[in-house]
């Protein structure tokens, strides 16, 4: 459909959204969180995909172009509307570089929501932990930096982070572990 789209029938594309509609609306919803705003965004993102057709390389699926132009507008969406639930430009770009472009789509989805949930536990942290937090496993900030930004030393870091993570595993109903991204401490 996408190569006959490409050839110039345009009519070509309306199997697409009617097939991937329900998918880039859930992905939609799932950031935003307001069904309506899901809604518009779907539409800009079907409207993004069909202009953008020419640059799609077919080394990914379809579903999964389509996907990250919606988690894109999602995302535009919700830095202009300064969504409470996203934690400022940090989630934007952690969710950018943790979700693989070949990723499956519905994988994909999976993974934003598993990261959303997290994002809100880290809300909740004491604002140090917090910010110790997201400046090492987002920011990709070392210890030492974050140490020489805040004046502290390196093993206030740690002790910081130690701490946060205990908070976060105290967190999950059941017992079971939030795994934080690996980055190395130096």
């Amino acid at each position: 459909m996408v190569a006959r789209v490409l050839k110039g029938e345009k009519a070509a594309f309306q199997p697409l959204v009617i097939k991937y509609s329900k998918l880039v609306y859930t992905t939609a919803l799932k950031i935003v969180r307001d069904p309506a705003a899901a809604e518009d965004i779907s539409q800009e993102a079907f409207w993004q995909a069909f202009r953008s057709l020419s640059s799609f390389r077919f080394q990914a699926s379809f579903s999964t172009w389509l996907v990250r132009i919606t988690v894109n507008k999602s995302l535009d969406y919700c830095r202009r509307e300064k969504c409470h639930h996203l934690l400022r430009d940090e989630q934007e770009i952690y969710t950018r570089n943790n979700i693989p472009e070949d990723l499956d789509p519905q994988e994909a989805v999976i993974k934003l929501e598993e990261q959303s949930e997290l994002y809100r536990k880290i809300e909740n942290l004491p604002d140090i932990y917090r910010r110790a937090i997201l400046e090492h496993y987002i920011m990709r900030k070392t210890y030492k930096e974050m140490a020489g930004k805040e004046k502290v030393s390196v093993k206030t870091i740690e002790s910081r982070i130690y701490r946060a993570k205990a908070m976060l595993k105290k967190v999950e109903p059941g017992g079971e572990k939030n795994e934080m991204p690996r980055t190395s401490t130096s």
